[in-house]
């Protein structure tokens, strides 16, 4: 009888300890993808949105969060650890988590590995160096952006003139 009260005593600790990490990871992949992520689907409808969000290669992490903000709720968050590759595969899943009340949130996969657990909750720790990455690869993502304009418009430009080239020397019986 008293092995049993230990072990409900020890099984009760373990699903309070899991229940906070898993909501604290929800809070980050879902703030780090609102400010970070790129939208890959948005829906807006009458009665509801449903929007994608996704990140992908952040510190050995891709992060995916799908929202469909109705009364009908329904979230779902997945965490992809890759720390020695640039891109994700399924394999590399590590979390997905289901839930429309926090408190009563399912756990669709989770990896018992603690490498990846020790990995995101430094990474958690570290928010304000999160932010710093996050500023410097939109920054580098800015000006690639104004780099392609600009190529854009010098190739329009030049395509511009040798149209009116083209134009002068059809005029002038030169072509």
């Amino acid at each position: 009888m008293r092995d049993a009260m230990v072990s409900a005593k020890n099984l009760a600790k373990r699903i309070a300890e899991r229940q906070e990490f898993l909501e604290e990871v929800i809070r980050f992949v879902v703030s780090t993808l609102e400010r970070s992520g790129r939208v890959i689907d948005r829906e807006v409808h009458d009665w509801y949105t449903e929007t994608t969000r996704k990140l992908n290669n952040l510190k050995g992490f891709s992060l995916y969060h799908y929202g469909s903000y109705s009364m009908f709720g329904g979230e779902d968050i997945k965490v992809w650890y890759h720390p020695r590759r640039g891109k994700a595969t399924e394999a590399d899943l590590v979390l997905e988590v289901q839930w429309w009340d926090i408190k009563k949130l399912e756990v669709k996969s989770f990896s018992e590995s603690k490498s990846w657990q020790k990995s995101l909750k430094n990474l958690m720790k570290n928010q304000e160096k999160l932010r710093l990455v996050l500023e410097g690869r939109r920054e580098k993502e800015k000006q690639q952006e104004v780099g392609r304009q600009k190529l854009k418009e010098k190739q329009e430009r030049l395509q511009r003139s040798e149209a009116a080239a083209t134009e002068d020397a059809k005029r002038l019986k030169l072509v």
